[in-house]
C-alpha cells in the first residue's frame, strides 16, 4: 500500500499577466528620490570645483634650470559625498529589483532570490541569472532584460563589457556600498592652460613634459621643462596664470578608478536604469513609467 509523504511540496509560482494599476508607483518614487539626490550632489561638487580647490605651485631649480608646476590641494572632497553616491545608487538599483519583483508576481522574499540580474557573460546570465533571479518571469521579459546586459549591448561595434557599461557600474557601486564606503579621489584633470609673464631673458625649452590628463593629487606634476640658457628666473615679475579644469572622480575599487567622473558616471547609470524601466513599462506592463 502506497502512502503519501507528509512533506508538503513547494507550490509552483505562476506567472501573473495582469498587473495592478499602481505597479510602478514605488519605482517612480525611487527614481524621483535618486534624481533629487543626484541634483543636490551635482550642485555641491560644482560649488567645490568653482572654489578652485586645486591650485598650482611653481618651482624653479637654478642649478638644473628645471621649471616645474605641481598641484597644491587646497581642500579635499567631502567624505560625505561617497555616502550620498551610495544612497543614489541604492535607489536606482532598488528600482530595477522592484520591477523584477513585479514581473515575477510578488514572490516571497524568504523563499526566492528575485532581483534584476547583471552579468558580464552570457553563460553567467543563463546559468545563474535566469535560474536564480528571474524565476517565474515571462520569457519575453527575460529576453528584454538579457538585451540590456553588458555582454549583449553593443558599443563601437562590440559589446559594452564591464568598462563601458553603466549597468555594470551600477552593480559595482551597489556591491561596494553594501560592504564599505565609496571613496572619491581628489579629481581628474580634464584640461589645463598656462600663461607665463613676459620673458626677461632668452632660453630654449628642453625635456618638456606635460600631464596627459587623468588623476591628480597633491604634488602631481602638471608641466615641467628645462629652460636651457636661463641663468635665473627668466620671466618678468608677475604670476603664472594657470587654468585647471578638474572633476571629482572615483578612487580605486570603483569603476575605472581615477578616470570616471562621479557625476558623469552616476548620471549615465541613472539614465540606463530609467531607460530599462521605461522599456519594461511600455513593452511588458503596457503602461508608462
Amino acid at each position: 500500500m502506497k502512502t503519501k509523504s507528509l512533506k508538503q511540496r513547494k507550490p509552483a509560482l505562476k506567472y501573473r499577466p495582469n498587473y495592478s494599476a499602481d505597479a510602478l508607483g514605488g519605482i517612480r518614487l525611487k527614481l524621483k528620490r535618486a534624481w533629487q539626490q543626484l541634483n543636490t550632489l551635482k550642485a555641491e561638487i560644482a560649488t567645490f570645483i568653482d572654489a578652485r580647490p586645486y591650485m598650482p605651485d611653481v618651482h624653479f631649480n637654478r642649478k638644473t634650470k628645471r621649471l616645474t608646476l605641481v598641484v597644491n590641494v587646497q581642500k579635499p572632497p567631502d567624505p560625505m559625498w561617497g555616502i550620498q553616491v551610495g544612497e543614489i545608487v541604492h535607489n536606482f538599483r532598488s528600482a530595477l529589483d522592484h520591477v523584477v519583483w513585479e514581473l515575477a508576481g510578488h514572490p516571497p522574499a524568504r523563499t526566492t532570490k528575485t532581483q534584476f540580474p547583471i552579468f558580464d557573460t552570457e553563460a553567467g546570465f543563463l546559468d545563474h541569472g535566469t535560474k536564480r533571479f528571474l524565476e517565474n518571469v515571462d520569457p519575453v521579459a527575460v529576453a528584454l532584460i538579457k538585451s540590456e546586459q553588458p555582454f549583449f549591448r553593443r558599443r563601437d561595434g562590440g559589446p559594452e563589457g564591464t568598462t563601458h557599461s553603466p549597468l555594470w557600474h551600477l552593480k559595482e557601486l551597489s556591491d561596494i556600498d553594501k560592504h564599505r564606503t565609496i571613496h572619491l579621489t581628489g579629481a581628474t584633470l580634464e584640461s589645463h592652460r598656462f600663461d607665463f609673464p613676459k620673458v626677461a631673458q632668452t632660453f630654449t625649452l628642453v625635456d618638456v613634459q606635460e600631464h596627459p590628463g587623468g588623476p591628480i593629487k597633491q604634488d602631481t606634476v602638471l608641466w615641467t621643462a628645462i629652460l636651457h640658457g636661463a641663468t635665473d628666473w627668466p620671466f618678468e615679475p608677475g604670476d603664472i596664470n594657470v587654468r585647471l579644469e578638474a572633476e571629482v572622480a572615483f578612487e580605486s575599487g570603483t569603476p575605472a578608478p581615477g578616470v570616471w567622473g562621479v557625476i558623469g558616471t552616476v548620471v549615465q547609470l541613472g539614465n540606463r536604469t530609467e531607460g530599462i524601466l521605461r522599456r519594461i513599462a511600455t513593452d511588458i506592463l503596457k503602461t508608462e513609467l
